[in-house]
């Protein structure tokens, strides 16, 4: 099956992203697996897909005071291999890889 169809457009930063998504039929594109699948089957069917992955800095973890902070293109294997992030989440590493991916790092709705 093909997705209905859709609008596109590729947020140019972190404020653009916002304004696209103040459309309350928008969806983020960041990685687009779980996405994609849900499109195809249409059980998922936005107006509006944003892209974020032109925008730089949301591809890193941080390790900020006492928590980390992991942005919303980092993917979940980088997050796996983090110092910073298995430093501070010992317990949700290891609790996290028992989920299904659809879980691990969910987006908008």
């Amino acid at each position: 099956m093909k997705p209905a169809p859709f609008a596109y457009a590729k947020a140019r930063s972190v404020a653009h992203a916002i304004e696209l998504l103040a459309n309350d039929d928008a969806r983020l594109l960041a990685g687009g697996q779980s996405l994609i699948a849900t499109l195809n089957m249409r059980l998922s069917e936005p107006e509006l897909l944003v892209d974020i992955n032109a925008i730089g800095g949301l591809d890193r973890i941080v390790l900020k005071n006492a928590h980390v902070e992991i942005g919303a293109l980092v993917r979940y294997a980088q997050a796996e291999r983090s110092t910073e992030a298995l430093a501070r989440a010992s317990a949700s590493s290891s609790a996290t890889k028992r989920l299904p991916s659809a879980f691990r790092f969910c987006g908008r709705r």
